[in-house]
């Protein structure tokens, strides 16, 4: 794939659920922020085992302080709440209308905080209302391995030479492309949600680690078609890295799993 979308999530650990945070939390604005429908028609990537198509839409993206796509409704929903398209459980609409998001945030907002005032424009923009769900499914848990945690701690916001960070489309301290995941200083929760975004399964944060880490992470990616169901995009050569790199492990357990069941959405946002 050509591009990816970082999808961030807060875990929170409980002896018998896995709860993605999806709770009222103080809401969080955006300085300026546009929605509008763009109408555009939405071209599905990996449609079938062996069929490709490159889609002209662009998924949520957090560059120099400003939040931009022009992408499906249900797409950015994905991306505000942090959640896998099977997590979303609204009118049949959502997946296909797009909408153009232009949005200004303050100064040094990290990403997930950005995600928290993308979630707030939704619902207030389009009158979202809606509640959550618990339902058991087949997840990817990420565990420690035998032996421990191989990854370096780090402070917050750690700043990072612009010389030493990968060279890619944008410049930045959170980078993928096939083959390789940097991330300067983040918390767990953020190397969960690309894995997910490399999964048909959501990955869940079972490891225990609490504090900001720093990640190099590289493996060789597998050939099309894309694996079956179930199994990681990014393929064994993933799976291995992230053990042998890293010291953790995806496992497959069944577990329950937060759903957010939307009760209402307009197709016209309010004005912006």
């Amino acid at each position: 794939m050509s591009f990816f979308i970082v999808r961030l999530a807060a875990m929170l650990i409980g002896p018998f659920a896995v709860t993605v945070v999806l709770s009222q939390e103080a809401a969080v604005s955006f300085e300026v922020a546009s929605i509008k429908p763009s109408h555009k028609s939405p071209v599905l990537i990996n449609r079938s085992p062996g069929e490709y198509a490159i889609s002209p839409l662009r998924g949520p993206q957090f560059i120099n302080d400003r939040v931009t796509c022009d992408f499906p409704l249900e797409g950015i929903i994905e991306t505000a709440f942090s959640l896998k398209k099977y997590q979303i459980e609204g009118p049949k609409w959502i997946a296909d209308e797009t909408y153009a998001v232009e949005a200004k945030t303050p100064p040094g907002t990290r990403q997930e905080t950005a995600w928290l005032m993308l979630r707030t424009a939704l619902t207030e923009r389009l009158s979202m209302k809606y509640h959550i769900e618990k339902r058991e499914m087949m997840v990817f848990v990420l565990v420690q391995a035998n032996g421990g945690a191989k990854i370096t701690r780090v402070a917050p916001d750690l700043p990072v030479p612009l010389s030493k960070l990968p060279v890619g489309p944008e410049r930045s301290s959170i980078f993928m492309t096939d083959g390789r995941y940097f991330a300067n200083s983040i918390p767990m929760s953020v190397l969960v949600s690309q894995l997910s975004a490399e999964a048909d399964l959501l990955v869940l944060d079972l490891t225990g680690l609490k504090d900001y880490y720093h990640i190099d992470l590289k493996w060789s990616p597998p050939p099309p078609p894309s694996p079956s169901p179930t199994q990681l995009r990014a393929g064994a050569g993933l799976v291995d890295a992230v053990q042998d790199q890293l010291g953790l492990k995806l496992e497959k357990r069944r577990m329950p799993v937060d759903v957010l069941v939307i009760d209402q959405i307009s197709k016209v946002p309010t004005e912006n």
